[in-house]
Parts: structure tokens; C-alpha cells; sequence
């Protein structure tokens, strides 16, 4: 065996070693290495000679995720030779596959050379993060008709999307998270599926390929069959996936120009092994840190069976370190050494779990034949058949689940007040992470996402691990009143009015969405009113003197306090204005002149800032007492000053008044509303100073 040429490999994979892999994997199917049997297939309204076939039969596949907001599409047929594949995605994933195939009889078993011939145009395009696609052209053999593992080679024609049909994408309604399917990609799939002829196709695909924006491909690839009848496909894929924070669509419409298998029997008498794939298995969804399973598939062409093989495969970093080895044989005590009989492809499982960065991958692999004292065979093919190389994209893991958010007591809905989540979590690529909080109101309930106003957010992602929230019901009753202290932007609407919700964190990178964070609970107790008040003051009183009663109370959370009475001598109103505390006091002075003599019932009651806001009306709590009111006999030769409110119940406390007469004085009612002094028998002139 030729060991790898490391040096070279470390010193740069350049594009020139790349072209000679690539050129010597695949070969040339028309060297004159005596075929058998040459076969020729093409579409079937193509010119074909007396000894070409048609294309058998043409198929599609494909599958969506979440119905809705991803999509797949595609159209092949087999008279045009034309395929088209389509795949969108804003949420889940969505991939599609179209294909051409024909029949060929082995008479015994043979190595087969096959030659695809094939244009294409179309590219996979990404927006926003978080979201993938690709695309490639791949081939499968059924041997026998039974299913066989498709291998994929990359195709990114780069080509702009619309130069598959029309404006397939518009920026504004992916931004916005909608996503119509296209009509563009319709009209094409009809164009193909029953439109358009081999030779308007082939002259469309010219015209493309002229102004280059196309691509041409002649590609071929190895493989071994047994005596019987085989199904040979080729087809082109388009794949996406997406997280809601991004979109992504890949597209491609080609032409399957013609098919050669050349049956070759005649290849010495030594074996020779070469490359026929390989195959990996869930390619679009590599991770680094997580298992990769490949099946490498070596083939051997000749005509003697190999009793012994060395088998190197490699992985080229991304980074451009040096290279790591995934599964490599050791020249000497034949372990692990494989027998391949003649004309026989031995396919071997490999899992590996050494993508620590993400990145694109080279893998390279090498396997030689041995004889049976373990010397290496000189292959009579063209030896660097031997060598094979794919390269692979392996996106980064999402983060890890972040912690629980920050709950850790209840808060007081219709409080008005703010309260911040705050959750974290890692990210073993070390890529920017983005924070979503969700609540749920009911257990089966769908999760529904916390956003505010203060903060940049793209379908509920922000680039901060906290949210600064003041939580409300949904009755647009019970929203915060304008200036009352808490930032508008921050209110949030829960639905319902239960007392109890359950709150999650997620994290998100640009390689996906982590697991949801252990569920707590976000309680919330409704507001609690003041203890009942007390009541203390005159018990007594008459028709002109007013009596003054002072109410008290606190309020268990410390908010403001108001109280409002009720004299109970059926004024109307019959309940006075809510009299609100001053700061720092829990306590309000009233007055009330009664107009008649009697008993009266005094009622007062309590009530806080969020009650009064948000209860209509509002809850209170009340107490009374029972004041007794004797009709007013004024001294002799005495002189009153009564000032009142102009419902002549409510005094009016230092009224300032100057009176002119036998006695000249200025001065002012008491808190009761009252002047009184005694006075010569003369007439006099009261003037208030301070009434408007």
C-alpha cells in the first residue's frame, strides 16, 4: 500500500491535489479497458441510436417537517430528462429528490463504470440565522431492486435562485416570518412535468450554460453488481431547515443528458480495489461532539479476489490542522485486514466522534490489496483508484439547556411593578447565544413566548439571558393607567386570570435551539387591602359646631391608603370623595357640620392605590361609629363666624375674614370652621379675604 502523503495534505490541500483525487477517483468511462458491454441510455425524446436505450422510469420524493412553513416539491421526467427540486423552510425541515433511472442486465458479476452526463442551475440560499441548505446530485444502485443507500456529492452551482424560473424568493415576506410557496417554482414543475419537450429543455439549459449560469457535469463513479438485473438512478437533491430565526431554500432544475454503464470482466488477474462511495449517514445533521456513522465502500474490480486490504481514512480539519485518523491498518499482523472476493464491493461501518470544531471536513481514504504475505499488489487500473475523497459540513451543537429562570417568590399581579427573568446557559462552540422566555397558562396549553418593547427581538429571540417584565391580565381593564410608574413597554399580557403560570428559558445559536429549562412557577398573589380602619374624634357635637373625626389604617404590602365617609345624614352625595393619605401617613382628618339634632351613624371605610385603580368599585374595608348632635344655642352678646362648603355640611377651616363695627378685627375660622367672640349690640360688615 501507498501511504497518504500527509506532508502534502498538511502543507495545503490545494486545489491541484484536489483536482488529481478527484480525476483519479472517478476515472474516465470510454479508456479502452475492454467493457463487456457498453450501454447507452438517454431521455426518451432524445435522438438515440440503434444501440441506446431510453430512461426506464423517473421518480420523486420528498418530505416536510411542519406543514405550513416548510415545503418540498419536485418534478422529474423521463422523456425530457428533466428534474426539479425544491425545498423552503422557516420552520422544521423540508428536502426533496428527483431522479432518472434505467435497467441493466449483468450477465455475471462485473465492475461497472458510470458516466453522468447533466446540467443544472439553481443554488441553496440562507437568511437570517440558525438555517441551512444544500444541494447535490446523487446516484444509487438497486441491486436485485432492492433498496440501496444514496451517495450524495456536493453541487452549489452558485447560481442565483432566479435563474431557476423567476423571483422564487421575496426577502420581505421571509423577514416577516411568511412564506408563500412560490408560483415561479409551479409554473416550472408543469413547465417539466408536461410542457416542455427534450429539445426546448436541452435549448434552454444551452442558453443557460452559455451566459454561465449553469453548470455542466460529467461525472463518474464505480461500483459492482452480481449476475442479474439492476436499477441505476441519478437524480439532483435539495435540502433546508430552519428555526424561526432565519429562513432557508434550495433549488435546482437540470437535465439528465445521457447515462453510460460500461460492464467490464475483463481486468486482469490480480484484484484491485477502489472507492465505490461513501456514505454518510444523516450528512445534513452532523454536529460536533456528537457520533458520525460512514460506510465506506471499497469495490474489487479485478478479477482475482483480494484475500487482504490495508484501509486508511483520514479527516482534513477546518481549520487546516494537521490530520486526524478515523480507521487506519497496520501493515503487519493482519488484524482487522478485510477479504473482498472478485467483482465484489464490501461496504464497512465506521462511527467516529471526533468533530470538536464545526467546519467543512475533507475526509480522504486510501485502501490497497495485499497478497497472502501481506505485500501489496500493483493494481492494473489506473492505481490512485484506490484513493477517495468527500467533504462534509459539520454545523456546531445547539447550546446546553440554560438554567431555570430566576423565580424564586411570587410576585403580586396588577402590582404595577417590574420583575426580571434572568436564566444562562453554555455553548461548548463558543458562539453567540440568544434567550427566550415562554409561559404557559394551562398544562396542555400551547407555550406562548415573553416579549417586551424595550429590547430588539427577532419571533421572540433577544440577545440578552434576562427580560424585564410587569405582568397584567388580558382584561384591557386591568391595564396599568398611564404615569403610574412602571414603563409601558414593559407590560406583558397573560392570558386568562389564573394565579398560577409556568415559565421556561430556552437558548439558541446559529446551529439550533436547545431543550427547554426545568418549568417553575410564576405566582401571583391579587392584591391585599388595608386592615380595617379605626375611627376616633368628637362623639358629640351640635348644629354649629362641625365634629372632627380622624380614620386610620395600614395596608399589609405598604400601599398607599385612601378612605372616604359617609355621615349618615343622607347627603347626596351620600359617600364623600376617596381622601387619599398624605406620604408617610396612614391616617386622615374630616369634618362634617350637621344641620339638625340627632343621632348619626358614621361610616368610613379603607381602600389602596391598586383597588381603586382596578376595582370597580372598589373593595374597602369599613368601620363606624356613632356621633350625637344637639341643636346650637349662641351666648348673648356674642358674635359667630360660620364658613362652610356649598353643600353647608363640610366646615371650612381657616377662612381669613376681617369684620368692621363696634369691634374691628381680623382674623380666622378655627379647624372647625368656627369664630366666635362676644361683641357690643352694633351692626357689622364680616369681609372674607381668600374666597374666590
Amino acid at each position: 500500500m501507498k501511504p497518504m502523503n500527509l506532508d502534502g495534505l498538511r502543507a495545503g490541500r490545494t486545489l491541484a491535489l484536489g483536482l488529481l483525487l478527484l480525476l483519479n477517483c472517478l476515472g474516465v468511462a470510454d479508456r479502452a479497458w475492454g467493457y463487456a458491454e457498453l450501454l447507452v441510455f438517454k431521455p426518451e425524446g432524445a435522438p438515440r441510436a440503434t444501440n441506446e436505450q431510453a430512461f426506464f422510469d423517473a421518480g420523486t420524493w420528498g418530505t416536510r417537517l411542519v406543514p405550513g412553513v416548510s415545503f418540498s416539491k419536485a418534478a422529474a421526467n423521463s422523456s425530457n430528462g428533466g428534474l426539479l427540486v425544491f425545498a423552503s423552510a422557516w420552520v422544521g425541515g423540508a428536502s426533496s429528490v428527483a431522479w432518472q433511472e434505467v435497467w441493466f442486465e449483468a450477465p455475471q458479476p462485473v465492475h461497472v463504470y458510470a458516466t453522468v452526463k447533466m446540467t443544472c442551475t439553481g443554488s441553496p440560499f440562507t437568511y437570517g440565522y440558525a438555517s441551512w441548505a444544500g444541494t447535490s446530485w446523487r446516484w444509487a444502485v438497486n441491486v436485485h431492486g432492492e433498496e440501496a443507500r444514496w451517495h450524495d456529492h456536493d453541487l452549489d452551482a452558485a447560481f442565483t435562485l432566479e435563474t431557476v424560473g423567476g423571483k422564487v424568493i421575496d426577502l420581505a415576506l421571509l423577514a416577516a416570518g411568511g412564506f408563500e410557496f412560490p408560483a415561479a417554482v409551479e409554473a416550472l414543475i408543469d413547465v417539466i412535468d408536461n410542457t416542455w419537450t427534450m429539445y426546448q429543455l436541452s435549448q434552454d439549459m444551452a442558453n443557460l450554460l452559455a451566459n454561465n449560469r449553469a453548470t455542466r457535469l460529467e461525472e463518474t463513479v464505480h461500483f459492482t453488481v452480481p449476475a442479474g438485473t439492476h436499477l441505476f438512478r441519478v437524480g439532483l437533491r435539495a435540502n433546508a431547515a430552519a428555526l424561526a430565526t432565519g429562513a432557508a431554500v434550495a433549488m435546482l432544475r437540470g437535465q439528465v443528458e445521457e447515462v453510460r454503464l460500461g460492464l467490464n470482466t475483463e481486468e486482469g488477474q490480480l484484484p484491485d480495489l477502489v472507492f465505490s462511495g461513501m456514505v454518510v449517514e444523516n450528512e445534513d445533521e452532523l454536529r460536533t461532539y456528537s457520533p458520525v456513522t460512514l460506510h465506506v465502500e471499497r469495490a474489487n474490480v479485478g478479477n482475482a479476489d483480494a484475500q487482504l486490504e490495508t484501509f486508511e481514512l483520514v479527516a482534513l480539519p477546518p481549520d487546516g490542522g494537521p490530520p486526524i485518523f478515523i480507521r487506519r491498518r497496520a501493515a503487519s499482523g493482519f488484524i482487522g485486514y478485510k477479504a473482498i472476493p472478485a467483482y465484489t464491493t464490501l461496504s464497512e461501518q465506521v462511527r467516529w466522534s471526533g468533530f470538536t470544531r464545526k467546519g467543512r471536513y475533507t475526509l480522504l481514504a486510501t485502501v490497497d490489496p495485499l497478497d497472502e504475505q501481506g505485500n501489496g499488489l500493483v493494481a492494473e487500473l489506473n492505481e490512485n483508484n484506490n484513493q477517495f475523497q468527500k467533504t462534509i459540513q459539520v454545523r456546531g451543537t445547539p447550546p446546553d439547556t440554560p438554567v431555570e429562570p430566576n423565580l424564586n417568590s411570587a410576585i403580586e399581579l396588577q402590582r404595577n411593578r417590574l420583575f426580571t427573568l434572568w436564566t444562562s446557559a453554555s455553548d461548548r462552540d463558543g458562539d453567540r447565544l440568544f434567550y427566550r422566555f415562554e409561559v404557559q397558562a394551562e398544562e396542555g396549553d400551547e407555550w406562548l413566548v415573553l416579549t417586551n418593547q424595550t429590547v430588539a427581538f427577532t419571533n421572540g429571540w433577544c440577545a440578552t439571558n434576562h427580560l424585564t417584565i410587569t405582568p397584567v391580565l388580558e382584561d384591557p381593564d386591568l391595564l396599568p393607567v398611564a404615569g403610574s410608574g412602571a414603563d409601558p413597554r414593559t407590560y406583558v399580557t397573560l392570558p386568562g386570570s389564573n394565579a398560577v403560570y409556568r415559565i421556561r428559558a430556552r437558548a439558541a445559536d446559529e446551529d439550533g435551539i436547545s431543550t427547554p429549562s426545568k418549568e417553575v412557577s410564576l405566582s401571583f398573589t391579587f392584591n391585599t387591602l388595608p386592615n380595617r380602619p379605626s375611627l376616633t374624634g368628637d362623639t358629640t357635637g351640635d348644629t354649629q359646631q362641625a365634629v372632627i373625626l380622624t380614620a386610620h389604617s395600614t395596608d399589609p404590602e405598604g400601599d398607599p391608603v385612601a378612605f372616604r365617609f359617609n355621615w349618615g345624614d343622607s347627603l347626596t352625595p351620600t359617600w364623600t370623595e376617596w381622601i387619599w393619605c398624605d406620604p408617610g401617613t396612614n391616617s386622615v382628618t374630616a369634618t362634617h357640620l350637621y344641620a339638625s339634632p340627632g343621632k348619626y351613624c358614621v361610616v368610613v371605610e379603607a381602600t389602596d392605590l391598586y383597588s381603586t385603580r382596578y376595582d370597580s368599585p372598589p373593595r374597602a374595608t369599613a368601620s363606624s361609629r356613632v356621633v350625637d348632635i344637639s341643636d346650637y344655642r349662641a351666648p348673648t352678646n356674642s358674635l359667630v363666624v360660620l364658613t362652610l362648603d356649598k353643600d353647608r355640611a363640610t366646615p371650612l377651616p381657616g377662612m381669613a375674614f376681617s369684620i368692621t363695627g363696634a369691634t374691628n378685627i381680623t382674623t380666622n375660622t378655627g379647624p372647625r370652621g368656627v369664630w366666635q367672640s362676644q361683641a357690643l349690640p352694633d351692626t357689622y360688615t364680616v369681609t372674607f379675604t381668600d374666597v374666590a
